[in-house]
This record gives C-alpha cells, structure tokens and sequence, in this order.
C-alpha cells in the first residue's frame, strides 16, 4: 500500500478541484485545494506537501510560474501539471521547467494512483 501523501491540487475550475480532491482523499490523502495560485504559494511556504498537482493556464499566475515558486522554495518537491493540453505537450516531448509530470485533463483514478506512487514517494521529509 501506497503511505498517504499530504497533497496540495491548484486549479481554477471548481468542478476539477472537487473531482481529483475527491479521489485523493478517496485514496487516503491528505489534500488541500486552492483556486487562486497566489495563495497556494503562500501555503506552500507554512505547510510541507508531499507532492503538487497544478493547473497549467489560470488566471493571475501560470502552472509554470507557480512552478518554478514552488521550486525556488522547495527544489525537492514533485509538481505535476494537469492540462487540457497534456496531450499536445507529451507529442512535442517539450516539458516545462520544474514539472516533474505532464498530465492531461481529466485524469482517470488509475493515473492519479500510479503518478502518486511514482512522485509521492520521494518524501524526504525529516520528522520534527
């Protein structure tokens, strides 16, 4: 069995972030859900995550500047990005800077198992 993973999910669409939340906290994770990646950033900086799924195209700041926040901050920790353009990105084999993943839009229970497995266990993580 996969160890539950503290997962942050960033998206502007609503319905999207109810869906993967669901699934995740199905799976057993912790998850929290922000729609305004500005102060996902923000939580990222008071809370370790084990592991981010973010949106590519929202409005006020990009998956990819998210990113690239997240990683200035946290170099170890796994960002994935879902996208309705997942498809595209993977044909071109462009991958954006500090995304471990490309993923497309919507992603099916099994995905989200196997990307958790591949990036969720890099927790490195000390106890305090």
């Amino acid at each position: 069995a996969i160890p539950f993973a503290e997962i942050l999910v960033v998206d502007d669409e609503d319905l999207l972030l109810e869906v993967i939340s669901q699934q995740l906290l199905n799976m057993g994770h912790l998850v929290e859900c922000f729609t305004d990646p500005k102060k996902a950033v923000e939580r990222v900086y008071q809370q370790s995550f084990d592991l981010i799924f973010t949106d590519r195209a929202m409005p006020g700041m990009s998956g990819d500047q998210f990113a690239k926040l997240v990683r200035e901050y946290n170099a170890e920790l796994p960002v994935v990005l879902l996208t309705g353009f997942g498809t595209i990105i993977r044909q071109t084999g462009e991958m954006p800077e500090n995304i471990d993943e490309v993923l497309p839009k919507p992603l099916s229970h099994e995905k989200l198992r196997q990307v958790i497995s591949r990036h969720g266990g890099r927790c490195t993580r000390g106890e305090a």
